[in-house]
């Protein structure tokens, strides 16, 4: 039955007309909406009270509770007012324990999400079943490294289970690649899903390659012997009898063509193969007249660009030199050296040296527009553009600089420091604060990951100067094309050793200008508090500083000197 004296949700006490001494039910109120307001805890799970409590203070009684704790066993115990106040969770409430977060269901305390362990399956998109213990439904998957390589492991239990790779058409096998029923690898394919027909099987012991189905060779094998080919096929002629008395190669290929010294379509539906090392391999309706380029794994596209490429795409070109579109729709790098478009759908990289991300409508490639752009890497500057937002991971974040540091010695991490010509040092009385030495930087401006900060020549206003050179990697016919970069100084020498900033902290230390910081304070601080600072600890300021408490994580420390709140800074209002 709801307390009509008491509000139906915390349980917070009314004020009654004509009541005397209403402060008490009102403080009684406030006790209450003080423990459950941004509730924090300092154990999920606890049977005996502490024996020296501090106000405020809060634990979740365990199962098995004793002393004052005795029959509140799931309750919220606070200590409050030199007593303890106890008070019934309801379903949906939630409570902090440092970084750790739970979530009362109505029984006990759980974590707010499941734990991705040991879990029956996942569906992406889709949904997963008792066979299919993984469904994605999606364009494409990526598999990418960590730094090195990356490998994709399939495992089976004995020689005789199936480990393979299965391609479908409407749920319908069409094709299987791995190892079926014994550990020799193989190729087969199916037209109706039911009648299999292995293509190509390799000897496990031996690696010798068997054609269990035969094969059908336009031109003639190379070699002295089947034990001494040289482990390729070539042909004179293609599937449309286009023959040039050039080495060519044309392997499962439905009405495609390798016209050119060196090239080669190899499962492939109408692709052309048409210039010297260029490549069509398990892609449809794809040209590919451009120097040692490729398409792979792609459909209705061209790829006409030298040492250019177009992978897992869909009617997409690569024009442009050494320019690659991988796992897009409708996409297009023109550009004319070291360009990419990736994950992308309707989007047109035109600049050189740079990576173009992007998402737009489109039903056709003459959609593709650098206005769809929605993240774009210059690899010639190192400028990123993004149309959305940048996260972290970090449960908090500031933004950073790195300062001179003027004192010589590394400054420690939630050091107060004021700036003085340029540096920073510890704030004493009467210092400005400039900002907190901080470790949760999300975005750090000033540092040198890569090189040296002055290898490229900037004007008055720090713009970069640049200059037009003829491009140096270029090849073929005609006069190199003109290309613009960042004019280097003269000084640089590359061969120099180069210390980022950041691992620098006696000559170099990491402000925090703005947001959320954890910075050492003094004992007697409290939420709320402003902070000036006494040798870098922040202490209770009248002043409205650039420095406030928001609260203390860790109490004080009589060995340390110090305690450690998360203060917001350069908030002057």
């Amino acid at each position: 039955m709801t307390d009509q004296y008491a509000s139906a949700r915390l349980g917070l006490p009314y004020m009654q007309a004509a009541q005397a001494q209403k402060h008490i039910t009102h403080n009684q109120a406030l006790e209450r909406l003080d423990v459950l307001a941004q509730l924090t805890v300092e154990s999920f799970s606890q049977n005996s009270p502490p024996s020296m409590p501090s106000e405020g203070q809060i634990w979740i009684v365990g199962e098995s509770p004793a002393g004052a704790w005795a029959e509140s066993s799931g309750k919220l115990a606070a200590w409050s007012n030199g007593g303890w106040l106890f008070i019934t969770p309801q379903n949906g409430w939630q409570a902090a324990s440092g970084r750790e977060l739970r979530l009362y269901d109505g029984g006990e305390w759980v974590p707010p999400s499941p734990v991705l362990n040991n879990i029956q399956g996942v569906g992406i998109n889709s949904a997963f079943d008792m066979h299919n213990r993984l469904a994605i439904s999606s364009e494409a998957t990526l598999f990418s490294h960590e730094g090195a390589g990356h490998q994709v492991k399939v495992n089976k239990s004995a020689p005789g289970d199936t480990a393979s790779l299965l391609f479908q058409t409407g749920f319908d096998g069409r094709a299987e690649m791995g190892t079926v029923g014994n550990d020799d690898f193989s190729i087969k394919v199916s037209a109706d899903g039911a009648t299999w027909h292995e293509g190509i099987a390799v000897d496990q012991a031996t690696g010798k390659v068997r054609l269990p189905s035969g094969a059908e060779i336009a031109g003639a094998l190379s070699g002295e012997g089947a034990e001494n080919l040289p482990g390729m096929i070539s042909a004179e002629v293609d599937t449309n009898d286009v023959t040039t008395g050039q080495t060519r190669t044309v392997i499962a290929s439905v009405n495609s063509r390798a016209s050119a010294s060196g090239s080669a379509a190899m499962a492939t539906d109408n692709c052309h193969a048409s210039e010297t090392r260029s490549a069509a391999l398990a892609s449809s309706f794809m040209d590919v007249p451009g120097n040692t380029a490729a398409a792979i794994a792609s459909t209705n596209g061209t790829v006409a660009g030298q040492r250019s490429a177009v992978l897992a795409s869909h009617r997409c070109d690569a024009p442009g030199a050494r320019s690659l579109v991988a796992g897009s729709l409708d996409c297009v790098c023109a550009t004319n050296g070291q360009g990419a478009v990736i994950a992308s759908r309707a989007t047109l990289n035109n600049v050189n040296g740079s990576l173009a991300m992007g998402n737009g409508a489109s039903s056709s490639q003459a959609d593709a527009s650098t206005a769809n752009r929605t993240i774009h890497l210059y690899g010639t500057n190192g400028n990123i553009q993004i149309a959305g937002s940048m996260t972290s991971s970090h449960t908090f974040s500031d933004f950073a600089e790195m300062f001179p540091n003027a004192t010589g010695v590394a400054l420690p991490l939630g050091t107060i420091v004021t700036e003085q010509g340029g540096a920073v040092r510890p704030a004493g009385p009467g210092d400005e604060v400039a900002g907190v030495v901080t470790g949760t930087a999300v975005i750090t401006a000033g540092d040198t990951p890569f090189a040296w900060q002055g290898r490229y020549l900037a004007d008055e206003w720090g713009q970069p100067i640049m200059e037009t050179i003829s491009d140096p990697d270029h090849e073929g016919d005609g006069p190199a094309p003109l290309i613009e970069t960042r004019k280097e100084n003269p000084a640089w020498n590359p061969d120099a050793p180069q210390v980022p900033r950041s691992e620098r902290p006696a000559e170099w230390t990491r402000v925090g200008l703005l947001g959320q910081v954890l910075t050492r304070v003094a004992e007697d601080v409290a939420p709320g508090d402003r902070l000036s600072a006494v040798d870098g600890i922040g202490v209770r300021s009248a002043e409205l500083t650039g420095l406030r408490c928001m609260n203390i994580t860790q109490p004080f420390d009589p060995a340390k000197g110090y305690a450690v709140g998360r203060c917001l800074v350069n908030v002057r209002v």
